[in-house]
């Protein structure tokens, strides 16, 4: 097999069973966190009355697919990195509100609340 900068497409029939799997489980781990994303951002957006919000989100999302294609084409590392930052960001996030929404499910059940961090500075 050749190094990393000389291998080709030509060369993805020579993966290994566990290359396949962690390639697998990296790609399927994105869409899934990629869609939850984008179905929280829907939710929050469908909730306005007026149709333009929901125009708009969607024009931008189309125009950000190409774009986003380009880049990770044309700047794969570049890509890759923002890619980490962004998947690293939303579980974060997830994290975050995983964190709120049981205190608010123990609030509303009469159960102690969870503790929220105190604050620095």
């Amino acid at each position: 097999m050749r190094t990393a900068p000389e291998a080709g497409p030509a060369d993805l029939d020579q993966a290994t069973g566990i290359e396949t799997v962690a390639v697998g489980g990296a790609g399927g781990t994105t869409a899934l966190v990629s869609h939850g994303l984008k179905a929280g951002i829907r939710l929050g957006v469908n909730t306005s009355p007026e149709p333009f919000s929901n125009i708009g989100l969607s024009l931008f999302e189309d125009g950000l697919v190409p774009l986003a294609l380009w880049f990770a084409y044309e700047h794969p590392f570049a890509f890759l990195a923002a890619l980490g930052l962004t998947l690293v960001l939303m579980l974060t996030l997830i994290a975050m509100l995983s964190k709120f929404l049981l205190g608010l499910w123990r609030r509303l059940r009469g159960g102690p609340p969870v503790p929220l961090p105190e604050a620095k500075g």
